[in-house]
């Protein structure tokens, strides 16, 4: 059955943020080691968080964005927030293969919500998705 994680604070990251700069990722869930995802089910978004707020290659559905994500790699602030009781994902956009630089960031940060958000755990598969 579905629940719901709420108070989930959300970023972004990409390319020219990720350490190191590139598409590379902590897990293989089925793509490689590169991020990815159009947020549907079967391809979701590459999310990273705290190593154990999430199991490895779970998908969650995230109704913010109206995007299925899979937990797929690993953020730095994502586990210091986490172990000061604080959830945290950061999802990934932008290519795979090179550097959006500075105006990627700006997007990201642009696309970051100012409130937390809620987090749907187990999600069925038909949740719409744009």
């Amino acid at each position: 059955a579905c629940s719901t994680e709420s108070d989930v604070e959300i970023t972004f990251y990409g390319y020219p943020d990720n350490d190191p700069p590139s598409a590379d990722i902590a897990y293989d869930c089925g793509r490689g080691y590169t991020a990815g995802g159009t947020g549907t089910y079967d391809d979701p978004l590459t999310f990273a968080t705290a190593p154990g707020e999430f199991k490895k290659c779970e998908i969650v559905y995230l109704p913010y964005l109206r995007k299925y994500l899979r937990f797929e790699d690993t953020c730095a602030q994502c586990t210091t927030d986490y172990d000061n009781g604080k959830l945290h994902i950061d999802i990934w956009t932008g290519s795979t293969t090179s550097s959006g630089g500075d105006t990627q960031i700006h997007c990201e940060d642009s696309l970051t919500p100012d409130d937390s958000q809620t987090v749907i755990i187990n999600p069925g598969t038909s949740y719409t998705v744009n």
